[in-house]
């Protein structure tokens, strides 16, 4: 069906207990059967900033930039599956040691329709080896 190549890194600097501040970059290659188009090729930058309100909760700000998404997307496949360009925020609370929720919305640059897109984030999210305190 194809395959994708992605590689990346950050770097995660936290100044203080509440602040934690993460950038970083990623490369990506991807490859359908296709005569037409071949392989697409996509570099990026991302980054986010993260304050801790209390124990309980969090709020991050984020956002990526995507050097090729729209040309790959327009001329490529036509495919969500390129990483794209896009920004937002999302609250995030713990409920115990184990579970937490995420909501939020995020601006996603969506390229087959050439215009920036506003959606909703709702995400559970499972920490299964937390370590007891």
């Amino acid at each position: 069906m194809g395959t994708i190549i992605q590689a990346g890194a950050d770097f995660i600097y936290r100044p203080n207990e509440r602040w934690e501040l993460t950038g970083g970059m990623y490369t990506a290659k991807y490859t359908m059967p296709s005569r037409m188009h071949g392989a697409q090729f996509d570099i990026g930058l991302d980054a986010s900033a993260a304050y801790r309100i209390n124990d309980f909760m969090r709020i991050r700000f984020f956002g990526q930039y995507s050097g090729f998404g729209k040309q790959n997307s327009l001329n490529g496949y036509m495919s969500p599956m390129y990483p794209q360009s896009h920004y937002g925020a999302v609250l995030e609370m713990k409920v115990n040691d184990y579970l937490e929720i995420q909501g939020g919305v995020e601006r996603v640059y969506n390229a087959s329709k050439m215009k920036w897109e506003t959606v909703p984030i709702f995400s559970p999210v499972i920490h299964l080896n937390r370590k007891k305190k």
